[in-house]
């Protein structure tokens, strides 16, 4: 997030649920003259959710695109996922039984 964000935004305790909730200050976006672009909420907060490990996500993510990381990516067919296949074939499973079923 950038300089402007993470200070008009107050962090909060992270949620059970491993997310970290960003509230911004009512009294500054009362006055802000875009506020109708930023949130349309009544008591003129913007809220923002985002996963603890979002920010080493968009790092991986972003590595994961440079020429580098795309070569690399390719070899994994070659290596991690030969490697499943091989297991499953040695075990004789052809696909997971709960695959695509919801229940």
């Amino acid at each position: 997030m950038g300089n402007f964000t993470s200070t008009l935004l107050g962090k909060l305790r992270p949620t059970l649920t491993g997310y970290r909730e960003y509230r911004s200050d009512a009294r500054i976006c009362r006055r802000c003259a875009v506020r109708t672009q930023c949130t349309g909420s009544a008591n003129a907060v913007k809220l923002v959710v985002r996963h603890l490990w979002e920010r080493a996500k968009e790092r991986v993510e972003a590595r994961r695109l440079t020429e580098w990381g795309r070569r690399i990516y390719k070899r994994r067919k070659e290596t991690v996922e030969r490697s499943f296949a091989d297991a499953n074939s040695c075990m004789d499973i052809v696909m997971p039984a709960c695959a695509g079923s919801n229940g």
